[in-house]
């Protein structure tokens, strides 16, 4: 850090900027995720919510950006997901393609044949 006019200037890996209405710098770290270690955090955090179907979800990244394919039995646990993964430090953004598949009845399945 080196001192420069009234304010410090700082000459390192975060960037800083000033507000304008305080006048209170701020420092933003800029930082990048590798892909391996986003997908090992999106899989073990979707490991720990018991009503993830993990064995049925597939998870991809790149630069970030994450796609959940896979089927699901319930809406629920689609929209669950999403919200799980879309706050994981270093999600750019999150594509869901999981389909969600249920199986319906067979007492139900043969009234409509007849």
């Amino acid at each position: 850090m080196v001192l420069k006019g009234s304010s410090y200037y700082y000459d390192g890996p975060f960037s800083v900027e000033e507000d304008c209405h305080t006048g209170i710098s701020i420092k933003a770290m800029d930082e990048t995720y590798d892909d391996d270690s986003l997908s090992a955090s999106i899989l073990t955090k979707l490991l720990w919510y018991s009503h993830t179907p993990i064995e049925e979800i597939s998870v991809s990244v790149k630069y970030g950006y994450v796609v959940l394919s896979g089927i699901v039995a319930w809406e629920y646990q689609k929209e669950v997901m999403t919200s799980m993964v879309k706050n994981i430090l270093g999600v750019k953004g999150v594509i869901n393609n999981i389909n969600v598949i249920t199986v319906w009845p067979k007492k139900l399945t043969a009234i409509n044949k007849n």
